[in-house]
Formats: C-alpha cells, structure tokens, sequence
C-alpha cells in the first residue's frame, strides 16, 4: 500500500486507487487524516472527538468513532471480515491506532531523502545529493492534505513541510551550481517553481524546463527559493 499525504489524501493499494471520495464519507476520510498523522501512535477517542468536532459532540461521540472506523476498514481492507484482522486500523487503548510498518507513504520518503540528499551533500558527493533532492522535490505534489486547508490536524505538519520544501529547493539548487557540475537536476527544480505560498502545483500542471538551463537559471531559482523562504520565516 502506497499513501500519499502530499496533495489530497490519495492510497493505492495495488490495482485499487483511492481518493478523498473514497472513504465512506468526509467524517471517516478525517478520521483516517488523523490517525495517518499520528501513524504509530495511539489516538485517543477523546484527542479524535476533540479534533473531528470542536464543541459539537454528537450525542455518544465513542460509538460515532467506533462506527467510522468500521466503515474506513471496509474500504480500506474490503476482503478483511473481522476487525481483529484489520492489519492497518488497529484498536490500542484509550483509541486507535494506524499501523504503517506494512505500507509507503510519501511523507517518510520525502523526509529520508532529504536526509539522504543532506548526508551526501556533506560528505562532498553532489551528484548523489543532487539525484537523492530531485527525488524529494518530485514527491511534493502539494501542500500536506490540502484538500482541508483548515483542519487543525494538518496545520502543523504542512508548517513543517512547507518549510523542508524550501529548504530543500535552495540546497538543491545551490548543488547545482557547484563547481565542476553541470544543471542535470536543474529541470526538477524550476518544476518545482518555489511558486509564492511555498505549495507546488501537481505533476500534470507542471511546466518542464528547457533543455539546455545555464548556471544563470540556477542562480536565479536560489534566489527565488530564497525570497519565498524569507517571506514564510518572517
């Protein structure tokens, strides 16, 4: 199972795809933000009715969780008959949990590339660098579960991404133009277009970079890169 949290909530889980309608309703699809946000980790059904609902409880808000979880368990794992079988909506007191160790999502694997692309970068090999942050900026689709903008579960982590993006499009930009390299990742970084709110536009609505792209673009990607992450800083 591969899960995308950069962009809209998106899972594929071999020949199936599913997207933010897909979960047996908004209600459910949040619950699932939530736990994929804190995957690993119990949620307590206190923490999840806090964040699903503010001060309008439902009259019993711990059978409402109960019923959303059996509904995101029949789309997600629809061949799964009993929930002690469920392998990724798992029960952990005082809530749930969502078990990711059997899963991919990209969040992870954009943050190891970073790592990644930072380690080699150190250590003085700038095309292992340049191809591990090329790899991390084709991940980022958009901003993190963008399709709710005001949730109070996504808040904090699309802070934190937007800024690693930032980061990551200046360092990889300053690796292209070190000494001795030419603009192989270039392309990758104007796709990225450090646009104004640090959010990228989706793979389809891209715009691919010419070719032949001096050292001058490369200089004038860091210095855009570097405007928008002055202006998200301050």
């Amino acid at each position: 199972m591969h899960i995308r949290l950069l962009g809209p909530l998106e899972i594929e889980d071999g020949p199936r795809q599913l997207g933010p309608a897909d979960f047996g309703g908004r209600k459910p699809k949040q619950l699932l933000e939530i736990l994929l946000t804190e995957r690993g980790r119990v949620v307590s059904k206190d923490r999840i009715a806090d964040l699903l609902w503010h001060d309008e409880l439902p009259q019993d808000a711990s059978a409402t969780i109960d019923t959303y979880v059996s509904v995101l368990r029949r789309h997600l794992e629809p061949a799964t008959l009993h929930a002690r079988d469920s392998r990724y909506v798992r029960r952990g007191h005082p809530g749930y949990l969502f078990d990711a160790s059997e899963v991919e999502v990209d969040v992870d694997r954009f943050q190891a590339l970073i790592a990644e692309g930072q380690r080699a970068h150190n250590d003085g090999d700038l095309e292992h660098a340049g191809r591990a942050f090329a790899a991390a900026i084709d991940l980022y689709h958009g901003a993190y579960l963008e399709d709710e903008p005001q949730a109070p579960w996504t808040l904090g982590p699309r802070e934190r991404l937007k800024r690693a993006y930032i980061d990551l499009l200046v360092s990889a930009a300053e690796v292209s133009i070190a000494p001795g390299r030419g603009p192989a990742h270039l392309p990758a970084l104007q796709q990225g277009a450090c646009s104004g709110d640090g959010d990228k536009p989706h793979a389809g609505n891209r715009r691919t970079a010419p070719p032949h792209s001096s050292a001058g673009a490369s200089t004038a990607t860091i210095g855009r890169c570097a405007a928008v992450y002055q202006d998200i800083t301050d």
